[in-house]
């Protein structure tokens, strides 16, 4: 398949497999950052703000 110039950058073009370089920390880090957010943050006080407790709500967000 022949890929247009103007349609396509290599540096934004997906990794080849020999390429990825993914470990448990590098998927560590992207959960972290995925849960530390203003959502997440509103949504566990307004759960504190329902009567859960600390527990109740580190569960709810895992």
């Amino acid at each position: 398949m022949t890929l247009s110039p103007r349609l396509h950058n290599h540096d934004l073009a997906p990794t080849k497999a020999e390429g990825r370089r993914w470990g448990r920390y590098s998927i560590f880090a992207l959960w972290t950052n995925d849960v530390h957010n203003i959502a997440n943050y509103s949504f566990a006080m307004g759960l504190y703000a329902m009567g859960l407790g600390g527990w109740q709500i580190l569960l709810s967000l895992g």
